[in-house]
């Protein structure tokens, strides 16, 4: 068995970086299965309008309260076919 690990340099923190117009759906649920309503009511509303830069901070902070090995799990969950489902930008 192979394994491969991929790194990424961002500007940003990961949290930041992954919120985007396209991760929010994700984001979303991820936020609702771990019992932060209020971010992932901001989520839904960003789905339609789109995202800003304070939407970020919110994933981060959320990340940080729920702590963020624990968010990433909600947010990456495994699958048996496809591993790590993640989108790409």
């Amino acid at each position: 068995m192979q394994l491969f690990v991929k790194v990424l340099l961002g500007a940003a923190t990961f949290e930041r970086e992954i919120t985007l117009d396209d991760n929010v759906g994700m984001l979303e649920k991820a936020a609702r299965m771990l019992g932060a309503p209020r971010i992932a009511d901001k989520l839904a509303i960003a789905d339609i309008v789109g995202v800003d830069e304070t939407l970020g901070k919110s994933v981060l902070n959320t990340a940080k309260r729920f702590g963020k090995a624990r968010f990433a799990q909600k947010t990456f969950p495994r699958s048996r076919d496809t591993g790590l489902r993640a989108q790409s930008h």
